[in-house]
């Protein structure tokens, strides 16, 4: 991905906050009822694939933002509505598919920095299967309990960051909305924040080790099988997008062009 194509793939940038303006409780359903049909075939082809190598996929609840806005002072505007995941996964990549009948779940994506000036990322493990072991962000959908009227959705990122590196609240010692991305085939939005760690890279991975211990004496399946870390340096992260050994999702490529940008 060029400079000129990651540009194309940043919705809102220099953004000052965050607010989720209205909310709607029903569930989001294309009025097409093709694509309803669509949606179910779709969605039997995954369970069978990803059954076949033992892969997790759950249908769970997530959000859909119907609208984005930034107003004067740079704040976005969320309005929102209830969407299953089911709809979100079989949809968000169908060329074929306009844009407003797609289930195009809301996320929050980490750009996570150690104390010690690394971008940090995450090789993935239990998830579906076109996103096994491959480097991706620290991220997550946003789900209906996050949503709180007038507020922005930190708490939602913090509960990520928990969940995958192991993290706590007091470990953080900034976190801002800064930009918002949209995957060039994945079309889906990810409210990018911006988080600051007092942790340097060594320790973080000490913390992540002892995390998914406790996770997996308590039965649990980490979501990572190791931290990625990438220098904050421009030609350390040219040199890393350019080598054709890292499997990076496409989030991960953005976010670094986008650091790049910034330098």
């Amino acid at each position: 991905m060029e400079i000129g194509q990651f540009m194309e793939c940043v919705i809102f940038d220099n953004l000052t906050g965050c607010k989720v303006v209205s909310y709607k409780e029903e569930l989001w359903r294309p009025t097409d009822q093709t694509i309803s049909d669509l949606i179910g075939d779709q969605w039997r082809k995954m369970e069978a694939r990803n059954i076949s190598v033992g892969a997790t996929l759950t249908n769970g609840l997530l959000v859909r933002a119907n609208e984005m806005h930034m107003d004067e002072q740079r704040i976005l505007e969320v309005a929102a509505q209830k969407l299953d995941y089911k709809s979100h996964a079989t949809t968000r990549d169908n060329p074929d598919i306009p844009i407003t009948q797609r289930g195009l779940g809301l996320y929050v994506t980490a750009q996570l920095v150690s104390s010690d000036s690394y971008l940090v990322f995450g090789r993935t493990k239990n998830t579906e299967i076109q996103y096994q072991d491959i480097i991706n962000v620290i991220a997550g959908g946003v789900e209906p309990q996050d949503i709180v009227i007038g507020q922005g959705l930190e708490h939602a990122m913090l509960r990520e960051v928990k969940e995958e590196t192991g993290q706590e609240d007091q470990d953080i010692v900034s976190i801002n909305i800064s930009y918002v991305i949209r995957e060039m085939i994945a079309a889906h939005p990810s409210l990018v924040h911006i988080i600051s760690s007092r942790l340097n890279s060594r320790e973080m991975i000490e913390v992540y080790k002892s995390h998914t211990h406790k996770q997996i004496q308590s039965g649990e399946s980490p979501e990572l099988k190791e931290l990625h870390f990438i220098p904050i340096d421009k030609k350390k992260i040219v040199k890393a997008l350019e080598d054709s050994a890292n499997n990076y999702h496409e989030r991960v490529r953005i976010v670094l062009l986008h650091t790049i940008n910034q330098l």
